[in-house]
């Protein structure tokens, strides 16, 4: 009986060993999980921080790569300017005595006091500023531009004037008046007010824009260009005849100028755009209608 229970008690303090010692194996794995996961996320954590790090670099390396295409750019511009510059600066002194013409420099020193007198007509029939003007006397494309809106939107106000003061006449000017054919005489009594404001609007522009010299040679060469495009002074006539077997005649009178022309086949480029219109009946004119 005795050995029974002793048996017995052997039995259960082997059973509560193995489960003490299962126990003990549980809590240590536990342990364990616990400390993988917990290194598992500061992987995850160091690896977010890493990716962080990571595109910062390449966004400052993309930075670098084009702070150093700029760079490499600004370089080679410097060495493009600093050649012409060199292959430029043997002109850089005027010459000990004016004028001097060296066949091979690329430049010509002109003193401003001859350069007002070359004649030349620095706008076109439309009011826009003549490139190599521009470029002799140094304007820039911004400032031309300007001058060129201002000098547009002037002459379509001031051509509107106009078209309201031109009268038909039968007082036909000579070389016209003797045509056996149909003729046509107009007369333009200028619109003085509006044409003096003109001037002295794009007179005001220039000295803002360009300074007193530049401007004083623009309106100094420009004094044709106004007779013939702003008249401000005397009526202007003009008489266009038609003959079948000489063509068109013209006769024009005003500012202070003469001049009679013809045999030409048409009208366009002979008279102001503006004026056609009142030509149109002998626009129409063919030599086999007659």
């Amino acid at each position: 009986m005795r050995s029974r229970a002793i048996f017995t008690f052997v039995l259960l303090a082997a059973g509560l060993w193995m489960i003490l010692h299962q126990y003990s194996r549980v809590t240590r794995s536990r342990a364990e999980l616990k400390k993988m996961t917990a290194e598992i996320s500061a992987l995850e954590s160091e690896g977010s921080r890493l990716r962080v790090e990571i595109n910062s670099l390449q966004e400052e390396l993309r930075r670098e790569s084009i702070a150093a295409e700029f760079a490499r750019a600004a370089e080679s511009n410097a060495k493009v300017e600093f050649v012409a510059m060199s292959s430029e600066s043997q002109w850089a002194e005027p010459p000990e005595a004016l004028p001097e013409w060296n066949p091979a420099s690329p430049f010509v020193w002109v003193s401003k006091g001859i350069l007002a007198q070359i004649p030349m007509e620095p706008f076109s029939k439309n009011g826009e500023l003549n490139r190599g003007v521009a470029e002799v006397l140094g304007i820039n494309s911004e400032t031309r531009r300007e001058l060129d809106q201002f000098m547009a939107a002037e002459l379509e106000r001031f051509r509107n004037l106009e078209l309201t003061n031109v009268f038909l006449s039968t007082n036909h000017l000579p070389g016209v008046n003797e045509i056996e054919g149909r003729k046509m005489t107009i007369e333009l009594r200028p619109p003085v007010e509006a044409g003096a404001q003109f001037s002295e609007r794009l007179t005001a522009l220039m000295a803002s824009k360009l300074g007193p010299q530049r401007a004083g040679i623009l309106m100094e060469q420009g004094k044709q260009w106004f007779a013939k495009s702003v008249s401000t002074f005397e009526p202007k006539v003009i008489s266009v005849g038609w003959h079948p077997n000489k063509g068109y005649r013209f006769a024009i009178k005003g500012a202070g100028t003469w001049k009679s022309f013809g045999g030409l086949s048409g009208l366009q480029g002979h008279l102001p755009d503006h004026l056609l219109p009142f030509f149109a009946d002998l626009a129409e004119v063919q030599p086999e209608n007659e």
